[in-house]
This record gives C-alpha cells, sequence and structure tokens, in this order.
C-alpha cells in the first residue's frame, strides 16, 4: 500500500509539470498568433503598396478632339462694307488636341477691284490656312477655355485675274489701250499669330487675332498685283500685318 506521504507528493510534482506545460503551450501559441499577425499585417502592407504603386503606375491618357469651336471673322464683314475695293469673307475651325495646344483650319474667299493710274482689273481668290495655337495658361476650373495663346499658319491662296485693261499714254501719238488676258496664280505663304479667346455666355467666345505674313512666292505678282488677296490681305505689301475679330461657337465635351 502506498503511503500517503508519496501519493501527495506524486500529487504535487504532477500539479507542477501540469502547470509547466499548460504555460509553455499557451506562451507557443501566443507567439504563434503574434506571428500570424505580424504576417498577416505585412500581406496588408505589402498588398496596399502594390496597389498604391500599381494606380501610381496607370496614367489617365488625355483624349483628343473632344471639343470645336467654329466662328467667323467680324471685322472683315464691317471693313468690307467700309470700301469698294475689296470684299472678303473669312470662317474658322478649331479642335482641341489637348488643353494647351489646339488644331485650327481656317478658309474663305475674297473679291478685289484693282484701279491704278493705267491699269483697271477684277479678281477673285479663295483661300486657306492651317496652323496650331499654342495656349499659355492652365485652367482655372474645369471646362475654363478662356486663354492667350500664340500660333503659326500655312496659307495657300489661289487667285483668278479677269481681263486687264492698260492705257498708254502718249501726248504725240494719241493714247493706246491695250489687254492683258486672264491669269491664275498660287500663293503660299507663312504667318505668326496670337491673340485671346474668351467665353461670354456658354459656348458662346469672342476672341482676336494679330497676325504677321509674308510670302514663300512673292515674284509671282511681279505685275498687276491684285488690290486684296483672300486670307492675306494687301498683296503688294510684304510682309503684313493684319488682325480679325471672330465670334465662335463651341460644341463637344469638355
Amino acid at each position: 500500500m502506498t503511503h500517503p506521504k508519496h501519493i501527495t507528493l506524486k500529487l504535487f510534482i504532477s500539479s507542477i509539470f501540469c502547470t509547466f506545460f499548460f504555460s509553455a503551450s499557451l506562451f507557443a501559441q501566443s507567439n504563434s498568433d503574434s506571428i500570424l499577425v505580424r504576417s498577416a499585417d505585412s500581406i496588408l502592407v505589402k498588398n496596399d503598396t502594390t496597389t498604391a504603386l500599381k494606380i501610381d503606375s496607370v496614367k489617365v491618357k488625355e483624349k483628343h478632339f473632344q471639343y470645336f469651336r467654329v466662328g467667323v471673322d467680324v471685322s472683315k464683314i464691317i471693313r468690307s462694307s467700309l470700301t469698294n475695293k475689296y470684299s472678303t469673307f473669312e470662317f474658322l475651325a478649331e479642335g482641341i488636341w489637348k488643353s494647351n495646344l489646339h488644331y485650327v483650319a481656317e478658309g474663305g474667299f475674297a473679291t478685289a477691284n484693282t484701279f491704278g493710274d493705267n491699269v483697271s482689273f477684277t479678281s477673285t481668290s479663295y483661300f486657306t490656312r492651317i496652323g496650331f495655337d499654342k495656349y499659355f495658361f492652365g485652367s482655372l476650373y474645369k471646362g475654363d477655355l478662356d486663354n492667350a495663346f500664340i500660333g503659326a499658319r500655312f496659307g495657300w491662296a489661289h487667285h483668278d485675274r479677269a481681263e486687264a485693261t492698260a492705257t498708254l499714254w502718249d501726248p504725240f501719238y494719241g493714247n493706246t489701250i491695250i489687254t492683258m488676258p486672264p491669269a491664275s496664280q498660287n500663293l503660299y505663304w507663312i504667318s505668326l499669330t496670337g491673340g485671346f479667346r474668351m467665353e461670354v455666355i456658354k459656348n458662346v467666345f469672342l476672341g482676336w487675332n494679330i497676325r504677321g505674313k509674308f510670302f514663300l512666292n512673292p515674284r509671282t505678282f511681279q505685275e498687276l498685283t491684285p488690290e486684296y488677296l483672300a486670307g492675306y490681305g494687301a498683296a503688294k505689301k510684304q510682309p503684313v500685318f493684319d488682325y480679325n475679330l471672330y465670334l465662335l461657337y463651341g460644341f463637344g465635351k469638355r
């Protein structure tokens, strides 16, 4: 028969071992949970960082040609009504490639009456100018299109001259009138421009341009130069400076 003291000692030692193993298991489980939490946190941080990098690496592409403007040169209409030397009309179409770069196409026509001391003729012409405008300032708010710009154009005009009449003055043999057959020419020029556009009411704009132009083939008009060439202006001048006052309407998505 086992002695009571021995039983008591065994129970005491058993309880110590149970307490030790129980404490060790709790400590191990706690460390394991901590490691799992740290691992989970690391995974979350890594995922968040990866997501942020992916978001930062995706660049939003700016859409092109979403908004357009068309307009007429009001100043040419007014100036044509104030002279009998020429009549002209000009219009403009503009597409926004991006916020600070617009592509522009301009066109129009003109008729001119040229009366000199001894030569007279009439002519018609039409033109196209293509180029770009580079805008200076950023937008103050979404859809803001009020801005100043500089730009360049390449111009082409076709000129048709009617039959010309010339009078040769001679006090001894009398005056002689000669005629010259009709002729056509193509003219080319470069122009530099600057100006401003301002929205006065929704999608309605006012704008102005100043231009400096010079012919690329000035010798085409060696004689019988017209009073006015569509798109260029006073054809007898090289270079020539001109201005436009536009009324424009815009449409599309800003």
